[in-house]
């Protein structure tokens, strides 16, 4: 009777042993669970997967290209303004890229005329054209703005100009005239209404079919 009492007592004293060691192990666990938990948050936000906090669930790098976008859209907008009255403006969408995810990147067309937005894809081709300039010339201004040893001297573009209406022709030739105050600006084109608004220009023409080209520098 007696060794069962004190069997008894000694599975008592190592439940109670177990229990504290269980309790210990607990806290140790939650103290390193607290610390845990920032880097965990930060990573979910961080990496912008579908456990994200975040509304648009966007990764890090996805966050810092869009804001550095937004700059973008802000300056095309500023040389959008002086072709036909500034009838478009660009702004940063919220929708859904390919299979539902977000890539922090898409651009919507503001109408003035309607007062409505409208996808790129509804433009005309010349109006492709013009907004894409555009956005290529607002990029390179923000890369020699943010870059202090950068500087862009010389722009060259390639055709396009063919789809513009004479309207549109004009008001995309006086940007780029205004750009050519500080930059040299090259001109690729076919375009025979360009041979009355470029003066220095290099000629290239077809002498026959089938034979060589003669090329003139016009100064």
């Amino acid at each position: 009777m007696v060794s069962r009492r004190s069997s008894a007592a000694d599975w008592e004293q190592e439940r109670l042993r177990c229990a504290e060691e269980l309790n210990a192990a607990a806290r140790d666990w939650q103290r390193e669970l607290d610390t845990y938990d920032p880097l965990y948050r930060m990573a979910q936000l961080a990496n912008g997967g579908g456990d994200s906090p975040a509304d648009r669930r966007l990764t890090l790098i996805t966050y810092a290209v869009t804001e550095r976008f937004r700059d973008v859209l802000m300056r095309a907008n500023e040389i959008l303004k002086d072709i036909q009255g500034g009838v478009y403006e660009l702004r940063l969408g919220d929708h859904e890229g390919h299979g539902g995810t977000k890539t922090g990147l898409p651009i919507d067309i503001f109408d003035r005329r309607n007062e409505q937005l409208r996808p790129p894809s509804s433009l005309s081709g010349g109006e492709t054209f013009f907004v894409s300039l555009a956005l290529a010339l607002a990029l390179a201004d923000i890369i020699q703005a943010e870059n202090g040893g950068l500087s862009m001297e010389t722009l060259f573009i390639d055709e396009g100009f063919g789809t513009l209406s004479d309207d549109y022709l004009d008001d995309v030739m006086g940007i780029l005239r205004d750009i050519a105050k500080t930059r040299d600006v090259g001109i690729i084109s076919h375009v025979g209404q360009l041979k009355d608004q470029i003066h220095e220009r290099i000629s290239v023409t077809r002498v026959h079919p089938d034979a060589e080209s003669r090329l003139a520098v016009i100064v």
